[in-house]
C-alpha cells in the first residue's frame, strides 16, 4: 500500500477511534475523561447529528470537546455557533441553555462579524427572544427587533435579511389585541418590501400583505393589490392556489362595490349586484375566475367561479369574455370505494 494512504487511512482508525470513545463514555455518561478529536472531525459529528435532528448527541460532542478546541482554529467561530443551536433546540429544552445559546451566538455575531455565519447567528439570537420555548418563556419583542435590525444595518444584501425584515414586522403583529401596532408591522415589511422589490421572498410577503390589509386592517384596496401581485409572482403554496385566487376574484368585486359606495352583502358573491361596477374591476374578476376554472379545477372553487362568470354574463352583457368548461372529475364503478 501507498505509505501516504496507509499513513491517511492509519489517522482516519484514529480519529474514529476516538470518537467511538466519545459516545461510549459521554453518551452513556460514565464520566470517562474524553479525549480531544480533531477539529474538523467535532464540526463533521455535530453538524451530521443537528442535521438528523439529534441536538442533544450534538449538545454533548461539542460541550464535551469545548476544553480542547483550539480558540484560534478557523472552525472556531462555527464552534460557538453549532453549541448554541445545540444549547436552544435540545430536548427537552432547559431554560438555562436556551438563554445561554442566545448569549452565546450574539458573542459569536459580535467577536466574528464577517463570518458567514454571523448572519444566522443574529437571525436565530432573534427567534430566541421572538418565541417561547418551555413553559413561562415570555417573548421579548424589543429584543427581537434589536437582533434583526442589526441583521438589516450590517448584512442587508444578505440572503437572511429578508427573513429579518419579515420577522422583524412580525413582533408587531403578533400583538393582535392593539391594532396600531399591526399596523406598524404590515407598514414596516411594505416598507421593506417596496425597497427590494426583487427578492425571493415576494411571493410570500405579497400574499402575507394582502392577507393582513384584508383580515386584519379591513382595507380591501390594498389587499387586492397586494393579492394582484402575489397571484402574477405564483403561489409558493401551490395547493392553496385556487383558494387565494378565489379571493382575489372577491376582492375585485367588492373593491368595485365600495367605489359605488354600496355596502358589501355578507352573504357572499350570490348576492352581488353587478350593474355599475367599473369595467376595470370585473375583468379582474373574469379574468381570475377563468383562471380558476382552467388551472385548479379541483381548488374547490372551480363551481364557485363558473356560476360567477354566468352571473356577470347575464348582468353585464356588453362584456364579451368566455366561460370556460369545468372539468368534471368522476369517480368509475371500478374505482369507488363503496
Amino acid at each position: 500500500m501507498d505509505p501516504l494512504r496507509k499513513k491517511t487511512l492509519r489517522k482516519r482508525w484514529l480519529a474514529t477511534s476516538a470518537l467511538i470513545a466519545l459516545l461510549a463514555g459521554g453518551l452513556t455518561g460514565c464520566g470517562r475523561s474524553v479525549p480531544p478529536l480533531p477539529p474538523q472531525d467535532v464540526i463533521s459529528e455535530a453538524r451530521a447529528r443537528m442535521l438528523a435532528f439529534h441536538f442533544g448527541q450534538a449538545k454533548t460532542i461539542l460541550d464535551q470537546q469545548a476544553p480542547h478546541f483550539p480558540e484560534d482554529h478557523p472552525l472556531y467561530p462555527e464552534f460557538l455557533y453549532l453549541q448554541a443551536l445545540s444549547n436552544w433546540h435540545a430536548v427537552p429544552p432547559v431554560p438555562n441553555d436556551v438563554r445561554n445559546a442566545a448569549v452565546q451566538l450574539a458573542e459569536m455575531a459580535e467577536a466574528y462579524p464577517d463570518h458567514e455565519l454571523a448572519p444566522n447567528a443574529l437571525l436565530y439570537m432573534g427567534r430566541i427572544h421572538d418565541i417561547r420555548d418551555f413553559a413561562g418563556d415570555e417573548p421579548d419583542y424589543p429584543a427581537a427587533r434589536n437582533a434583526y435590525q442589526l441583521i438589516l444595518e450590517r448584512y442587508p444584501d444578505h440572503p437572511v435579511a429578508a427573513d429579518a425584515a419579515i420577522r422583524y414586522g412580525m413582533t408587531y403583529v403578533k400583538q393582535v389585541a392593539q391594532p396600531e401596532e399591526i399596523a406598524k408591522g404590515v407598514a414596516f415589511i411594505r416598507s421593506w418590501y417596496e425597497e427590494n422589490p426583487e427578492t425571493p421572498m415576494a411571493p410570500i410577503i405579497t400574499l402575507f400583505l394582502g392577507n393582513m390589509y384584508d383580515q386584519f386592517l379591513g382595507d380591501r384596496a390594498q389587499a387586492l393589490q397586494f393579492y394582484d401581485k402575489a397571484s402574477r409572482l405564483g403561489f409558493v403554496n401551490a395547493g392553496r392556489a385556487g383558494v387565494n385566487l378565489w379571493r382575489k376574484a372577491e376582492l375585485a368585486i367588492e373593491v368595485g362595490l365600495e367605489s359605488l359606495g354600496k355596502p358589501i352583502p355578507p352573504d357572499g358573491w350570490s348576492a352581488w349586484e353587478f350593474d355599475g361596477i367599473p369595467e376595470s374591476y370585473l375583468q379582474t374578476a373574469i379574468k381570475t375566475c377563468q383562471t380558476i376554472i382552467t388551472e385548479y379545477p379541483r381548488s374547490g372553487r372551480g363551481y364557485e367561479a363558473l356560476l360567477v362568470l354566468r352571473a356577470i354574463r347575464e348582468s353585464r352583457p356588453e362584456l364579451e369574455f368566455e366561460i370556460p368548461v369545468l372539468q368534471l372529475f368522476e369517480i368509475s364503478d371500478a374505482e369507488d370505494p363503496s
